[in-house]
Formats: C-alpha cells, structure tokens, sequence
C-alpha cells in the first residue's frame, strides 16, 4: 500500500475510533510518580495514583483544558499539555495556565533535556508539520517542518535527538531538530527494520531503552535503536494510545477505545491502575 493512501485510512481509523473510544490520552508522570491522564472526550486532565488509580485531582475548562490529547511534566512540575479540540499548546506552573493557539490537530507534545518544547500537528492535508514552541508561550511558534510525516506521541532521546511514530511511514522517525527548516526538509531518518501497523507513541525508560506501541495490533514493543529490531513486550487489546515510565522504570501505558490504564510488567502480564471508561 503506498504510504499516502496508508495514511488516509489511518485518519479514518483514528477518528472513528475518537467517535467511538471511552478514551485515554496521554500520560506521563511528575516527579512525585503522579500519573496525568488525558482525555479527549472528558476534556479534562486526572491525575491519578499509580498504585490505587484513585483520582486525586481533576483539570478542567476552569485551567484552560479542552480536549486536551498529549501530556510533557518538566523537572520543575511545570505542565504542558496538547488541546487537540481547540488547536492549542497549553502551560500550566504556579496554579496558572497559558494557552497558544498552534494549529488544527495539534496532537504530541514532549520536552528535552535542555527545556526546548516541541509539538506537531497530524492531518494530511490539512494540517501536518513539526513545531519548536516558547516555553513561556510568549513567543509565536515556530513551525520547523512542514509535511513532517503526521507525527504521534514523540520523546527526546538520549542521543539528543527527537524521536516520533510516523503514521505516514508506518515506521518510527529520529530527526535532528536542528537540522529542520519551514520546507521540505530535515535530516532524519527511520529507525525500525520494517514497518509498525499503526505506531502510536514511544518512550525512553531511564536506562536509554526506547519502548512503542502499535495501536492496531495492542502490542509494547522494545525497540533496538541500532539494528530497529523489535521485541515484543506484551500484547494487549487494539487502541494503544501512549506509555510513560515512572521513577522505578515501571511502564504504563493507555488504551483510547478502552479507556483503561494499565501497568505492564517484563513477562508480558498486566495490572489495571484505571478501569473502562474516561479516568
């Protein structure tokens, strides 16, 4: 299948399944080991404790959430997270929230080592490029891709670059941020030996390993980044949405259609932090 073609029948995949799906977004974890889950369709932001699932707080319209889709915590607990209902990149640090419009279909988000903020929008023709971002959001974004390749749930890796499923390629992406410009081009290159169904976001854990989903086949995988070969983690059901480590490198990972969070243990076996349905 070419790869435009794939990518069409992935946006309708998708969005049929946000129709549908009970829906957890993003997650990430603050240095505390508090779990922040998104949710598109409850527009809000629960944050959660990881071994009970009880819910601790809730960010709403009140903080400037409104569908919001993935989620960064930097070191010093400053939140940011994705709008993808309103297009906006949003702050969140002393109690108080700034949002930015970016563009339509905003979706990841992540922050490296050295506070550098990046997003990207993900709809072919519509909207589909790579942006560096103010971290005060004072700023105008910067759009430093276009046609990027409908990037998902990204991380900063060890090797200082950026690393990004791309539904357009079925495959996962290390791009040099610095290389980027507002054409066509940017060094970057694919990591896997093949291709991901639908890849749907990657982490690094604390000891450089890069871990990814496959939303259409549920499957964790580790990923080898020298030889992009694949292991296969656990297989879950269909509808992966992102995975995030805590402090002790134990990996949890959202479900869209399910709505579930779960914890994911090496042998493959799994816990339920958060039930079906929105957090």
């Amino acid at each position: 299948m070419r790869r435009k073609e794939h990518s069409f029948i992935i946006c309708a995949v998708f969005s049929l399944t946000l129709v549908l799906s009970a829906c957890s977004n993003g997650i990430n974890f603050d240095s505390d080991d508090i779990l922040y889950v998104t949710s598109i369709l409850g527009s809000e932001i629960v944050l959660m404790d990881r071994e009970t699932g009880e819910v601790l707080q809730r960010l709403g319209a009140g903080q400037g959430v409104n569908g919001p889709d993935d989620i960064a915590v930097a070191p010093d607990g400053t939140l940011y997270w994705t709008n993808y209902s309103s297009g906006e990149a949003c702050r969140r640090a002393a109690d108080t929230s700034t949002c930015q419009f970016v563009g339509a279909f905003i979706n990841p988000i992540t922050i490296s080592d050295d506070g550098r903020v990046f997003v990207a929008t993900a709809m072919p023709i519509f909207s589909d490029a790579l942006y560096e971002l103010d971290p005060d959001l004072v700023q105008a974004p910067m759009r430093i891709f276009n046609n990027a390749g409908m990037l998902n749930g990204m991380d900063w890796g060890p090797d200082g670059f950026l690393y990004a499923p791309s539904w357009t390629e079925a495959n996962i992406l290390r791009i040099d941020v610095d290389s980027c410009d507002e054409a066509e081009s940017c060094d970057r290159e694919t990591i896997v030996d093949g291709t991901i169904g639908m890849p749907a976001a990657v982490k690094f854990d604390s000891q450089g390993n890069l871990y990814a989903l496959d939303s259409l086949s549920g499957e964790v995988l580790q990923v080898d980044t020298t030889t992009g070969s694949l292991t296969v983690i656990a297989t879950l059901p269909a509808g992966l949405d992102n995975l995030a480590f805590d402090s002790e490198d134990r990996l949890f990972v959202s479900n869209i259609v399910t709505g579930m969070v779960v914890e994911v243990f090496a042998d493959g076996t799994t816990r339920i932090v958060s039930g079906l349905g929105p957090p």
